[in-house]
C-alpha cells in the first residue's frame, strides 16, 4: 500500500513541477488525512480537502475529496461547475462505481491525465450502479482489470490519457 502511495505522490509532484495547476485526488474519506500528511511530508505539497458545498473544487492546487462526496449528486454538480483538472487520481479504483465514473469522465478536461490506482485484493464497488461491465469480470485480475479499463477508456474517452498503477 505504501509503495503504491509513493508512486502516486511522485506522479503528482512531477505534474506539479511541469505546471499542472489543478489536481484532484479521489479517495475513500477515511484516507483523506493520510494523503494530506504524505503529500506534505514527502514533497511539501499543501493539499486541501475539497467539499461539494463550499467552492473548494474550483480552486487551483492539489485537492482531495472523499469518494462518497465526489460520487453524490452534489459532487457531480460541483465537479461539472469547476474548471477542468490537469490530473485526476482515483485511489482504490476497484471500488469505483458507474455513477462516479460518469462524473469523473465529465470533470476531466481534454489532454488531462487520469490515474487509476488499485490492487487485486481490494473490495468490489460499494457505490450505486454496477461496476463497469468492460472490466467487472476481470476486476480482481490485475492485468485483466488494467487492460480492460484502458481499452474501454481509449475507445470511449480518447481525450483522456490513462495510467494504471497496480502492484
Amino acid at each position: 500500500e505504501i509503495a503504491k502511495l509513493e508512486v502516486q505522490i511522485k506522479d503528482i509532484a512531477q505534474l506539479r513541477a511541469e505546471g499542472a495547476r489543478r489536481i484532484l485526488l479521489i479517495t475513500p474519506k477515511t484516507l483523506v488525512g493520510q494523503w494530506r500528511e504524505e503529500l506534505a511530508s514527502l514533497f511539501g505539497i499543501n493539499a486541501v480537502e475539497a467539499h461539494t458545498y463550499d467552492g473548494t473544487l474550483a480552486r487551483d492546487g492539489v485537492l482531495i475529496i472523499g469518494r462518497e462526496a465526489a460520487g453524490s449528486e452534489k459532487g457531480k454538480e460541483a465537479m461539472l461547475a469547476a474548471p477542468g483538472f490537469d490530473l485526476v487520481v482515483i485511489d482504490e479504483a476497484s471500488m469505483l462505481d458507474l455513477l462516479l465514473a460518469h462524473h469523473l469522465a465529465k470533470a476531466v478536461r481534454r489532454g488531462a491525465h487520469l490515474l487509476f490506482v488499485g490492487d487485486a485484493d481490494q473490495l468490489p464497488s460499494v457505490g450505486p450502479g454496477a461496476p463497469h461491465t468492460a472490466y467487472s469480470a476481470a476486476k480482481f485480475a490485475v492485468k485483466g482489470f488494467s487492460e480492460a479499463l484502458m481499452t474501454d477508456l481509449r475507445l470511449n474517452a480518447p481525450h483522456i490519457k490513462v495510467s494504471v498503477v497496480m502492484p
